[in-house]
């Protein structure tokens, strides 16, 4: 029987002044079993000009998100992303003459009805700012090009494309499985082309992903604990003005009741924290500790405004049963390595 766990949510508002509702973004994180979920539904600037807003709108609502609640990329192994992204087909970048809009929604028009959607997703901003790094980073995403542009259409419609806008893939669904690539499947990515109440078409993916069973919470400590015999970093990046960085991690897990918080080592970006003890609130099952991972936040300690992120990274604890593991691993920002935790650890009896 699988159980549901650590149930947490919260919203953000990137209208204007962070307080008009209608951008923003809404997330929810939990445990099933004993494998961790992040979900986040987000309505991000419209208009084809708006290519950096909808970047700075993602950040946003990871920050705030990461203040209410739990940051969507490093608190659950699997993140999924959902909404009216707003990112546009805009085939008029590169070009010294820019083509009017009438020119360019009939080129677009044209490569819609001659079914060359491949062709057309090669113009796609979403496209541009992940493989530029300007925004979701480390997100991965079916063949949209398989399925036809979902805005703007006339109401009542299916497939009549208002003029006044160039046809897009605004509305989209990501996801972000970094350190556990294998255990999640798309099997199918589409539209909903048929209905016809909206300007917008749905959109749908269906995934299979690996979950793990798992006790549920509250009951007793399985007797087990993971140690950091040496737990160091090296080359963590640079988060206050003065050249250096405050680091300390937040160690989350489906097997921890909460979240694990290390000592702040200041100014320095090669930590070195003294040998550190995590308790095990599971069960003694050990498939359950084999399949599971550690996700550890890189932090760095602001005394005069919010924390700053540094990266993340993850850990196996199948190498760790019973004996002591050396392990080093890139610490990631923004989907970059940006530094590496490394150090020694093991799950040993209490």
């Amino acid at each position: 029987m699988f159980y549901v766990s650590k149930v947490r949510s919260a919203s953000e508002a990137t209208g204007v002044g962070n307080v008009v509702g209608n951008k923003g973004g809404l997330g929810i994180t939990f445990s099933f079993g004993c494998t961790s979920f992040c979900f986040v539904g987000a309505h991000l600037a419209a208009h084809v000009e708006h290519f950096i807003a909808r970047n700075e709108m993602y950040y946003e609502i990871i920050e705030g998100l990461s203040d209410k609640m739990a940051n969507p990329l490093t608190s659950a192994q699997h993140c999924f992303w959902m909404g009216d992204l707003n990112y546009r087909v805009e085939m008029q970048r590169g070009h010294l003459e820019q083509p009017s809009l009438a020119d360019e929604f009939a080129c677009i028009n044209l490569l819609i009805c001659s079914g060359n959607l491949k062709a057309l997703s090669g113009y796609d901003q979403l496209t541009r700012a992940i493989e530029q790094g300007r925004a979701f980073g480390g997100f991965k995403e079916g063949k949209f090009w398989d399925f036809c542009p979902t805005f703007k259409m006339f109401r009542n419609d299916s497939r009549q494309y208002v003029e006044e806008r160039t046809p897009s893939w605004c509305d989209r669904v990501l996801w972000r499985s970094e350190f556990v690539p294998d255990d999640v499947k798309l099997v199918q990515y589409s539209s909903c082309h048929e209905l016809s109440t909206s300007d917008h078409k749905p959109v749908f993916g269906m995934f299979d992903v690996k979950v793990f069973t798992g006790s549920p919470m509250g009951v007793p400590s399985s007797g087990k604990r993971i140690i950091f015999h040496e737990l160091k970093g090296r080359n963590l990046r640079v988060a206050d003005v003065s050249g250096t960085s405050d680091p300390y991690l937040i160690i989350t897990s489906s097997l921890l009741r909460e979240s694990f918080v290390s000592p702040v080592i200041k100014k320095t970006l090669d930590p070195e924290w003294l040998p550190q003890s995590i308790f095990v609130n599971q069960s003694d099952d050990e498939d359950e500790m084999r399949n599971s991972l550690l996700m550890i936040q890189v932090k760095d300690k602001d005394y005069a405004s919010a924390d700053d992120d540094m990266g993340y990274c993850a850990l196996s604890l199948s190498s760790a049963l019973g004996n002591q593991f050396h392990f080093c691993v890139d610490v990631l920002y923004n989907g970059k390595p940006s530094g590496q935790l490394y150090g020694v650890m093991e799950i040993a009896n209490m």
